[in-house]
């Protein structure tokens, strides 16, 4: 998928390729404003914040991962239900929270990636919309897939008890977001490419290692940060397994 000076095919929802123009860091190497205060990091879930648990509501000012209510259970006595079916019940309970926790995770981690780093660029000249789009692919649109299909599983998991929750009926619902995910994963060989290239800039630089030593990157770079969407997609199949 490399080659330097060269056009990249991207295929668009009617079936063509269509070249991706080459990167010319000349014409993105004008002058740009100097580095000022970043943006604001959004919320975890920034259309339905209202929803989440105090805990969680508070996580944009401290970055820290949601913390979600456990399902109502029913009433059972002291002593811990050991028969099989108790060890079914406690080892789903387990493996639902863990899905939605770290779902909520990944929600953050894709937020700071658009909000400090796509946005801030965007925001501060670093780079033209053109570049934008190479870098960060559809990046917006996997955002809003990824917040709504965290905000399903989070009202799922705290309206329901144990025995009603359905994770699989959400996952399988047809929503984008595996499909914005897909797309994502797909060229983000080329947006590592085009971020080589990027980091040949002084100014690029400059931005790039402003933002990793924000404590809400907790020295992440942007490199890694691109990451996280193919290492979510490959976590899934783990992650559902014994939820099936």
């Amino acid at each position: 998928m490399r080659g330097k000076g060269r056009g990249r095919g991207k295929t668009h929802e009617d079936g063509q390729q269509r070249e991706i123009p080459s990167l010319n860091t000349s014409q993105s190497s004008s002058v740009v404003p100097p580095i000022s205060t970043p943006l604001s990091p959004p919320p975890v879930t920034p259309r339905s914040a209202a929803s989440l648990p105090p805990a969680a509501a508070a996580a944009p000012n401290d970055q820290e991962a949601p913390v979600f209510r456990s399902p109502p259970m029913s009433p059972r006595s002291p002593r811990v239900d050991d028969s099989p079916e108790g060890q079914m019940r406690r080892s789903l309970q387990f493996a639902i929270q863990e899905f939605i926790e770290t779902e909520g995770s990944f929600l953050m981690d894709v937020s700071l990636l658009k909000t400090l780093y796509m946005d801030n660029m965007k925001h501060q000249g670093i780079l033209p919309s053109r570049d934008l789009e190479l870098l960060f692919g559809n990046l917006e649109a996997l955002h809003d897939a990824v917040d709504r299909f965290f905000t399903d599983l989070h009202d799922e998991m705290n309206s329901k008890s144990i025995s009603q929750i359905s994770v699989a009926s959400i996952v399988l619902k047809p929503t984008h977001t595996f499909q914005e995910l897909g797309t994502f994963v797909q060229y983000n060989a080329v947006a590592l490419d085009y971020l080589r290239n990027f980091a040949k800039r002084p100014d690029f630089n400059d931005f790039i290692n402003t933002m990793h030593n924000l404590p809400e990157c907790n020295k992440l770079s942007l490199e890694d940060f691109l990451a996280k969407p193919v290492q979510r997609l490959c976590k899934y199949p783990l992650l559902l397994k014994p939820i099936n």
